[in-house]
């Protein structure tokens, strides 16, 4: 006996088609598995990567070679920023006398002032204003 198809709507929920759930025969998801073998090869691989970076460490630090490496590496730098702060501190100083050159003329001019400077000129210049405000210097 077949049921015929009738017109009237379904009023039940239809339930999502969903795959059983497949279940190992010690009654355990296979994922967990998976999951399990990712978690080791994790924690492996941190201490495979804890060792290295130990014998690494201790290999470069006991190193003549790497020694000189770093003492020259760290001379230039500090030599670099000495001469970058000598140059930055005597180019703010001509910028400052430029400044305060450009300054006295407009306000010896007359007529109406000037828009401020334009392009990359105006960019350095109100740059250079705001670095020696942080700096503590007279604008």
């Amino acid at each position: 006996p077949q049921q015929q198809p009738t017109n009237t709507p379904r009023t039940t929920r239809r339930r999502r088609h969903t795959l059983p759930s497949v279940v190992n025969i010690k009654g355990k998801h296979p994922d967990n598995k998976k999951r399990r073998n990712i978690m080791s090869q994790q924690f492996f691989a941190r201490i495979l990567n804890h060792v290295m970076n130990e014998v690494v460490v201790k290999g470069l630090a006991e190193s003549r070679m790497f020694q000189r490496f770093a003492l020259r590496t760290h001379n230039n730098v500090q030599e670099i920023k000495k001469t970058g702060t000598e140059y930055m501190s005597q180019s703010m100083d001509q910028m400052e006398k430029e400044m305060a050159k450009n300054a006295t003329t407009t306000m010896n001019r007359k007529g109406p002032p000037q828009p401020p400077v334009r392009g990359v000129p105006g960019f350095f210049s109100a740059f250079a204003k705001e670095v020696r405000k942080d700096l503590g210097m007279k604008v």
